[in-house]
């Protein structure tokens, strides 16, 4: 019955959701192509245009960076006219990117692309918030991001493929991945929202500060604050394996292109691909600090198999239990925070959790480069193992305490109902 989920979920798209699921579909088909070019950029930076070690950590920083700075714009009003300026943004820039020479050149742009990217998290939130009901959310949400896993791993296969060939078909891959996220900006634009949606709109954003406003939420949510510790500590050690991962491949396995887009793109969006929307239920069903220890406890084992590999089979091995969980972990990421926020102030705590985000963004990449040389690679992989793990039991306290107290989604589901009847 759950495998189900994998060829169809037309019986659970509500009747007035079925254009805007489809259009979320094709957007997301498109996006994949583009989703693809986050690793990539990485080993093009190191092998292709000989970028040094902290360039590395900038492209993976570069994600959070936007983070950082984009909660601080007015972007709740007209969600889907920010997403499509913005996916119209990457476009733009990703085709510019493709005749780069300059490593440094390369690095920002790829920084304004992710930053362009980073303020649309927001408003997709409000999106889905306004056309896809509790009961199902993650559920279509999982289907709709398994499709774009399986876009990003064609085509960073035929990436990796193409750059083994000539290195400089960097300059064709990427603006292909331009073009398709011009086409899926296109594609956002026609979703209509639930104008009567409270997610649509924030009436104290403009008399607070968001500094302020972060702090006054994390205050007096402290459910919240515990949540976001938890994502802070396991995002801080991922965030630091990320650019040490690369450096371990491209400078101690001296891996090719095609070697590297199948650990960072075919082995772990297999997985994605095949357990996304198995995860979707899962986090309907359970609340989001349960599947957060569930998915982080798992996670952590990939860590683990790079201490203890001496080639790429291991390597391979722990991509593919990171892929097993990370669609639900993204899941997670994406709608977890509507746990804890009233319908109305979904935007601003979303803009917390960016914010969170941008922060050990800016911090965690450049701590991992500078700890390699100092602890070296294999003892960081243990450090960061460490990391993961603890934070999955502190997720996995925090969980199991609101499942005793019939807090997880079906109980708070089934409660409203009981009391709007």
């Amino acid at each position: 019955k759950r495998l189900k989920v994998l060829i169809t979920v037309a019986d659970q798209v509500p009747l007035l959701s079925r254009n805007s699921f489809r259009r979320h579909l094709y957007n997301r088909l498109f996006y994949g192509m583009v989703f693809a070019m986050y690793p990539m950029a990485r080993i093009i930076s190191r092998k292709a245009l000989n970028a040094p070690r902290w360039h590395i950590a900038l492209l993976v920083s570069a994600p959070m960076i936007g983070f950082l700075i984009a909660p601080f714009w007015n972007i709740e009003k007209k969600p889907v006219t920010i997403v499509f300026r913005a996916q119209l943004a990457v476009g733009i820039i990703f085709i510019a990117a493709g005749f780069c020479s300059s490593p440094i050149l390369f690095a920002l742009a790829f920084v304004a692309a992710f930053f362009a990217n980073a303020i649309t998290h927001s408003p997709f939130a409000s999106i889905m918030r306004s056309i896809y009901p509790q009961s199902v959310r993650g559920s279509l949400v999982s289907f709709i991001n398994s499709r774009l896993f399986l876009v990003g791993m064609l085509f960073v296969l035929i990436s990796g493929w193409l750059l083994d060939i000539n290195p400089l078909f960097y300059r064709l891959i990427l603006p292909a991945a331009g073009i398709a996220s011009i086409a899926s900006a296109f594609c956002i634009r026609k979703i209509r929202l639930n104008d009567n949606d409270p997610a649509n709109y924030d009436d104290t954003s403009k008399s607070t500060s968001f500094l302020r406003s972060i702090h006054s939420i994390l205050k007096a949510d402290p459910e919240f604050r515990k949540f976001m510790l938890g994502f802070f500590l396991f995002g801080s050690a991922n965030l630091m394996l990320m650019p040490v991962l690369t450096l371990y491949l491209t400078d101690t396995l001296n891996v090719n292109y095609q070697s590297f887009a199948k650990v960072q793109g075919f082995a772990p969006w297999v997985m994605l691909i095949i357990c996304t929307p198995l995860w979707g239920r899962f986090v309907d069903r359970y609340n989001p600090m349960m599947c957060r220890g569930v998915f982080t406890i798992v996670w952590s084992l990939a860590p683990l198999m790079f201490f203890l590999s001496h080639n790429i089979t291991l390597v391979y091995v722990g991509m593919l239990i990171e892929g097993l969980v990370k669609g639900g972990s993204n899941l997670t990421w994406l709608l977890g925070v509507m746990y804890f926020s009233p319908q109305q102030h979904v935007p601003r705590y979303m803009k917390v959790h960016l914010f969170l985000c941008g922060v050990r963004g800016v911090i965690a990449p450049f701590l991992g480069v500078a700890l390699v040389s100092i602890v070296g690679t294999k003892a960081l992989f243990m450090i960061i193992f460490l990391l993961m793990f603890f934070s999955s039991i502190y997720m996995l306290i925090l969980g199991l305490k609101k499942r005793k107290e019939n807090l997880d989604y079906d109980d708070q589901h089934t409660a409203a109902a009981t009391s709007s009847t």
